[in-house]
């Protein structure tokens, strides 16, 4: 920080070499205020000061008589000054997330085998149960807020609240995967005799029905969390904590004379 000023005052000098001449009172007083010297007549000293010629002979004598001028004069300044502040701020926000999860499952199938003969040997059911994988996939996200003090630089650290993942549906296994076990046949009997080809033409009905079971949830596999992006909210700041002002040195411009210089004699103007 730059200060700049201009001061207005009016220089006091001592007139270096002054001439006394012995001249009439009132003579024409000579005075260049640049090198300091001038003329001035004993009448006017003597007026000045109320003195007559033994008085101001003897001021000579004595050297006693001290001349001085004066002049109004402006002159810029400048000067470097620093001041040291801090301030504090927090500022809140909220970030939000995303979660990825897969959940496996079993479900139960039942199969109902019926044909009916016509050569007699009449009606067949047989019955078995089953098994089968499956598998599905859901999204969750969530939201964590957090804090940063007088640093855009500092990291959330709090969790995520996360609400229920959204599932879809599950991916069943195809039925040629599904681990069956043993028919519930009558002894003698074989639920291939409905379904050889050989037989086609001694079945007049059947009926092959697999109905799915319930569905048995397993363990839910979570995946990454995926930081999503941050919105900032409002910044509190503190009051700004000002230092010392530390003011560097005074660099003064050239002086301009603004009035005429004015003589005195022994603080007496001429």
């Amino acid at each position: 920080m730059r200060t700049r000023g201009i001061l207005t005052t009016a220089v006091t000098a001592s007139a270096m070499a002054i001439v006394l001449g012995a001249v009439p009172a009132f003579a024409e007083v000579k005075f260049d205020p640049a090198t300091g010297k001038g003329f001035i007549g004993k009448g006017d000293v003597q007026s000045a000061l109320g003195w007559n010629n033994a008085a101001l002979q003897k001021a000579v004598n004595d050297k006693s008589l001290v001349f001085t001028f004066s002049q109004a004069m402006t002159q810029q300044q400048s000067q470097e000054a620093t001041q040291p502040g801090s301030q504090t701020g927090s500022q809140t926000g909220t970030q939000v997330g995303s979660q990825t999860a897969t959940q496996v499952a079993t479900q139960s199938l039942t199969q109902a085998l019926t044909c009916d003969f016509t050569n007699g040997n009449g009606t067949k059911t047989f019955h078995r149960e089953g098994v089968r994988d499956a598998e599905r996939t859901g999204t969750r996200s969530g939201s964590r807020t957090g804090t940063r003090e007088g640093s855009r630089d500092s990291s959330f650290t709090g969790s995520y609240t996360f609400g229920k993942y959204t599932f879809g549906d599950y991916t069943f296994a195809p039925e040629s995967s599904v681990e069956w076990g043993p028919w519930d046949a009558d002894q003698g009997e074989n639920p291939s005799d409905c379904l050889r080809s050989a037989n086609a033409d001694k079945i007049t009905q059947i009926s092959n029905v697999i109905t799915p079971g319930e569905i048995t949830e397993g363990a839910v596999t979570e995946g990454a969390v995926i930081d999503g992006a941050i919105t900032p909210g409002d910044t509190t700041e503190s009051e700004i904590t000002e230092g010392e002002i530390i003011y560097g040195d005074v660099t003064a411009g050239e002086m301009t004379f603004t009035g005429p210089a004015k003589l005195f004699v022994n603080g007496k103007a001429l």
